[in-house]
């Protein structure tokens, strides 16, 4: 696993922003990539730029690539731009410009850009601009507005929640009951 930053357990209050995290990489075609990988704690994440997957970067394998992987937590993300590119040809994993398992926390996702234009070119991976935990609309703890989610490419996905895939925004706003103010342009 190749991390750009790595968020354990930050103390409640803990801000990371306005980080550049460009072109990471791997050799290994398992390898887990992430721009941003949240294990837990209490943070905010504001005004950074990650790009995975863009010109110059060799990640062209099926490798799994997450902008921000947010795996526990007590967070918010605002103002990030997250930009998932190339084109995989081998592989099975997706990829993600915003993933985030955490069902029960107080959590916002709001003002945020989430784009991803992995496109397959002999791989198999699904690419999606969102994910959220959760079974049913209106998640607990969970406010996710105003953002732009965008995936185009062969086989992109608007987002996947309660491990279906929504291919469009409408999709997305009926599975999820949020993003009411969010675009997908």
């Amino acid at each position: 696993t190749v991390n750009g930053i790595y968020s354990g357990s930050p103390a409640s209050g803990a801000i990371f922003e306005k980080n550049l995290i460009y072109g990471l990489n791997a050799a290994n075609t398992a390898a887990s990539i992430n721009g941003i990988y949240v294990a837990g704690g209490t943070a905010t994440y504001r005004n950074n730029m990650i790009g995975l997957g863009v010109s110059g970067n060799a990640a062209t394998v099926g490798m799994a690539l997450n902008g921000i992987n947010e795996q526990g937590g007590t967070d918010n993300f605002y103002h990030n731009s997250i930009y998932i590119g190339g084109a995989p040809t081998a592989g099975t994993s997706n990829s993600f410009a915003f993933q985030s398992i955490v069902t029960a926390n107080t959590r916002a996702y709001q003002n945020n850009i989430f784009v991803n234009k992995r496109s397959n070119s002999g791989s198999t991976g699904k690419h999606y601009a969102i994910r959220v935990g959760g079974t049913a609309a209106n998640p607990a703890g969970l406010t996710s507005n105003g953002n732009i989610l965008f995936a185009n490419g062969t086989g992109g996905f608007t987002g996947l929640f309660n491990a279906v895939d929504q291919a469009t925004l409408a999709n997305w706003r009926t599975a999820t009951g949020q993003d009411a103010n969010s675009f997908s342009e």
